[in-house]
């Protein structure tokens, strides 16, 4: 999910997929709750939202991502969640047509426009 998880001592190269999925379930649950709790306006769950939905490979959890994006819109400033869930939402079809590791989420959104993406941060 990022670019030095595999040297984290908790990660597991032979088990790579699976360590992948638990970190992508672990961010679900984690935004979940914050929005759950009300707190739409933390904007720090959106990029880990939108990378752990790009992420995993399990496409009920990526849709589950698209919608707590979704939840967080019209709470910053612009237009910048939306644009993000739109980038989520593509991707993850894009996922869907090519499996899930044949997309390059940064060239699919400069293809369409979205070269810069504020996430929130």
């Amino acid at each position: 999910m990022f670019p030095s998880q595999q040297r984290l001592p908790s990660f597991n190269l032979a088990a790579q997929k699976s360590d992948t999925e638990a970190r992508s379930a672990q961010t679900l649950a984690l935004a979940t709750s914050i929005l759950d709790a009300g707190d739409l306006a933390r904007r720090e769950i959106v990029f880990p939202c939108f990378i752990a939905g790009f992420a995993t490979q399990d496409f009920e959890r990526k849709r589950r991502f698209v919608s707590l994006l979704r939840r967080c819109e019209g709470y910053g400033i612009g237009q910048n969640t939306g644009v993000v869930r739109k980038l989520l939402a593509g991707v993850c079809e894009e996922q869907g047509r090519r499996g899930v590791g044949g997309v390059e989420w940064m060239v699919w959104g400069r293809e369409r426009g979205w070269s810069v993406v504020n996430c929130g941060l």
